[in-house]
């Protein structure tokens, strides 16, 4: 499992080693996330006895990592049924669930266009693009919005012997950058981190009938430390926050924090399930070829 760990601390606790060790708040976030958490994660800890270190994989792999990784505080994950998937499992404190942000998916070419070629990117990917780089709809959500989209748009079949799946969306990313593809489906999040930006063309995906890219997070009930956990989380949500998340080209979501699917303090007491009709979103099973390098 590819993993990346971002550890924060603030400086006071460097004068207090015992405390930084008892309040590091272990994060298990979509890789995604990576700038936006850095960014408030650092700003959180400021003038707090608190550490926060967050570890970095597609949040299907990481999903599965807290069954059996007892060390975790909080789960953020890119779609609710990931969440919803924890709580049947009763891993989660339900009560903690946080709706964060959303995120949707674009399609990004640094092939030059000439002024009088088409730019339409299905007639693209169609004809000139020969590789086009997406990630894994097993692990990464943005894997399972690119198959959604290319199915809706009616060309997956015609299009599949040019995918280039990747494990995740940083390596989609590589590939872009290094022009070993010539069109890459990715997070709108993404965009800024492709450098100089004007070489770069973004095409918009136009379908209104893709799973929505929603980020939540949960404390988890083996953490030690929900308190802190919890106050991550709100800060995370809070309205001071909201213009930090649009920068790093997420919207941030007000209002609902419930998950369908997760129970509340009391139904957990009665035993109460709580039911929805509405259709669940969960990473696709892995129907993808091998990768074609």
């Amino acid at each position: 499992m590819k993993k990346f760990a971002l550890f924060l601390q603030a400086a006071a606790m460097l004068l207090c080693p015992v405390m930084a060790e008892a309040q590091t708040l272990q994060v298990a976030a979509d890789t995604s996330l990576k700038l936006v958490l850095q960014d408030l994660a650092g700003r959180f800890i400021e003038g707090r006895s608190v550490g926060v270190q967050i570890n970095l994989a597609p949040s299907g792999i990481l999903r599965k990592q807290v069954l059996t990784d007892d060390s975790l505080d909080i789960f953020i994950g890119a779609a609710p049924g990931e969440i919803e998937e924890l709580s049947k499992l009763n891993k989660i404190q339900a009560d903690t669930v946080k709706t964060l942000a959303e995120n949707e998916i674009v399609i990004v070419s640094s092939w030059p266009l000439r002024k009088d070629q088409n730019t339409d990117w299905v007639s693209l990917i169609k004809g000139e693009w020969e590789r086009v780089a997406v990630a894994s709809s097993e692990t990464c959500m943005s894997g399972v919005a690119a198959l959604a989209l290319l199915k809706a748009k009616k060309i997956l079949d015609d299009v599949e012997d040019k995918l280039i799946y990747e494990s995740d969306s940083d390596r989609v990313l590589d590939n872009l950058k290094r022009a070993q593809v010539a069109a890459a489906i990715v997070y709108r999040s993404d965009i800024r981190r492709l450098q100089p930006r004007a070489t770069y063309h973004v095409f918009e995906a136009d379908e209104t009938s893709l799973p929505p890219i929603v980020y939540c997070g949960a404390v988890l009930k083996q953490s030690k430390f929900s308190a802190e956990a919890v106050r991550f989380l709100e800060f995370l949500k809070s309205a001071e926050n909201s213009q930090t998340w649009a920068d790093y080209g997420f919207s941030p979501v007000e209002g609902q924090d419930r998950i369908d699917g997760a129970k509340s303090k009391d139904e957990e007491n009665t035993g109460a399930a709580h039911s929805s009709s509405q259709e669940k979103n969960h990473l696709a099973p892995n129907t993808e070829k091998d990768d074609k390098k």
